[in-house]
């Protein structure tokens, strides 16, 4: 794992990009991880950094959005603790700009 700015962490793996996680607020905004990085723990390391970074922040409840359908994902957040709030419509931003999306709200509690 190599640091970015406050907001943002970056893992990298034998000088390749693996993914990255950001947060805003006490929500963590995205975290990405490459398909070929899959099923190897990138994901796990940078939630769980973003996470850490949200808790030294003194945020106890923080969030984040799951797409509805999503359910690889969804697993992964309750595996790790989070669980649905609500679902609600958003938009998002893609590659392609911003688009209207159907998500769960999903929340943590930290110790």
């Amino acid at each position: 794992m190599e640091g970015g700015d406050r907001d943002c962490i970056v893992a990298c793996a034998g000088g390749e990009l693996a993914g990255f996680a950001r947060w805003e607020g006490n929500g963590i905004a995205q975290v990405f991880v490459l398909p070929a990085w899959h099923g190897r723990g990138a994901a796990t390391l940078l939630l769980t950094s973003a996470e850490e970074e949200l808790n030294r922040a003194g945020h106890k409840r923080i969030w984040l959005q799951c797409q509805v359908g999503n359910l690889r994902a969804r697993r992964f957040y309750e595996k790790h603790g989070w669980s649905v709030a609500r679902e609600h419509d958003t938009d998002i931003g893609t590659v392609e700009g911003r688009k209207p999306q159907r998500v769960w709200r999903m929340e943590k509690l930290l110790g």
